[in-house]
Parts: structure tokens; C-alpha cells; sequence
């Protein structure tokens, strides 16, 4: 399962999205458009859970450290 997410550019959100580890794709110049007006940048994340998943999300690495514990 792969997840996509875009997030404001130097905003919290992506400082806690690097920070549980999705990869950082790129950055989107003047993509969004703020409520009160004015563009802002976007940054682009990935997660692929088969590789890297969320916890309580399921996927192969956290499956497998499932059946060990069985």
C-alpha cells in the first residue's frame, strides 16, 4: 500500500511527517492557495507501508514481527 500526502511547505505538519519518517518527494512552487489569499509552496510525501508501515496499520515487516511474537 502506497500513501501520498502534500503538506504546506516549512509548516509543522511537514516537520512531523519527516520526522516519522515519509520521504519527502519534492516540492510543488505556488501550488496551494491560502483561505485569506496568497499562493504557498507544497511538499510531496510518500509512505509505502509494505516497507515502512504505521504502526497499528498492518503490513509485511509488521505481520511478520507479529507471527515471531506467536
Amino acid at each position: 500500500t502506497l500513501l501520498v500526502l502534500d503538506t504546506v511547505t516549512g509548516s509543522d505538519a511537514e516537520r512531523l511527517y519527516a520526522k516519522l519518517g515519509w520521504m519527502r518527494v519534492g516540492v510543488i512552487p505556488n501550488y496551494a492557495f491560502w483561505p485569506r489569499g496568497g499562493f504557498c509552496d507544497t511538499t510531496v510525501f510518500y509512505r509505502d507501508l509494505s516497507l515502512t508501515p504505521c504502526p497499528g496499520l498492518g503490513g509485511a515487516r509488521e505481520e511478520a514481527a507479529e507471527a515471531d511474537r506467536t
